[in-house]
C-alpha cells in the first residue's frame, strides 16, 4: 500500500525563508564590519614604518618630510596611499594620513612626536556622508568623535584600549600612565625615567 509523501507546507517554507532572511540581515553587517576592521588593521604596520622613518629623518634634518621619496620604508605599499601634512613648528600638522585602497572612505591618521598637542595620538577618520565608514571608526574601533576636517572627514580618537592594541600591533610600546605610544620600550622607559627590563616590554 502506497503512502502519500508529505512535503513542506507553504507556512513552513515561509518560516524558513523568514529565518534565513533574518540570519542574513544580521550576518552580513557583522561580516562587513569584521572585514573593514581587518583592512584598517593592515594599515598599522605601514603607519609605524612611516612614523619611524619620519622620526629618523627629523633627527637628521630638523624637520619632517612631506615627500615619501625622502624616506626609507622597507614595507610594501601597493595597497595603501598616503597624505603627508607637515609643519616645522609642530602645532597643527606633522601627521600622516593613510588610506587602504579597499577602504576608500576611511583614513588612519597618526601624529609624529614633534606635534606638541597630539604627539603619538592615532585617529580613525571617516567620510562624513558614509555610514559604513563612521560605524567602523565609532562602534567597531571605539573611537571618540573629536574634529572635522576641511575635506569632509570626521576624526575619531581611538580610545585607550584600542590605542594600546594599535600600538602593540604596529610594533610600539604603550605607556599606560601617559596613554601614549612610543617607538620602542627603551624610549618609553627613558621618557618615564625608568630602565628597560631586557627581553620584556616592561620598565623597572
Amino acid at each position: 500500500m502506497l503512502k502519500n509523501k508529505k512535503g513542506f507546507t507553504f507556512t513552513e517554507l515561509l518560516t524558513a525563508v523568514l529565518i534565513l532572511g533574518i540570519l542574513t540581515a544580521i550576518g552580513i553587517p557583522l561580516y562587513t564590519s569584521a572585514v573593514d576592521k581587518t583592512r584598517f588593521n593592515t594599515m598599522l604596520p605601514y603607519y609605524r614604518a612611516i612614523k619611524n622613518a619620519e622620526e629618523h629623518f627629523f633627527v637628521d634634518k630638523g624637520f619632517y618630510s612631506a615627500d615619501q621619496e625622502d624616506l626609507y620604508i622597507s614595507y610594501s605599499e601597493e595597497d595603501f596611499s598616503c597624505d603627508f601634512q607637515t609643519l616645522q613648528n609642530g602645532d597643527t600638522a606633522n601627521v600622516v594620513k593613510i588610506t587602504h585602497n579597499k577602504l576608500p572612505n576611511v583614513r588612519l591618521a597618526g601624529f609624529f612626536d614633534n606635534n606638541l598637542k597630539f604627539a603619538g595620538q592615532l585617529y580613525c577618520e571617516a567620510k562624513n556622508d558614509n555610514n559604513r565608514a563612521n560605524k567602523l571608526c565609532s562602534k567597531s574601533l571605539g573611537g571618540a568623535e573629536l574634529y572635522n576636517t576641511s575635506d569632509g572627514y570626521t576624526g575619531f580618537l581611538l580610545n585607550e584600549e584600542m590605542s594600546a592594541y594599535v600600538c602593540s600591533k604596529s610594533g610600539g610600546s604603550w605607556a599606560e600612565s601617559q596613554t601614549k605610544c612610543y617607538e620602542d620600550v627603551f624610549k618609553k622607559c627613558d621618557a618615564l625615567g625608568l630602565n628597560a627590563i631586557i627581553n620584556t616590554n616592561q620598565c623597572g
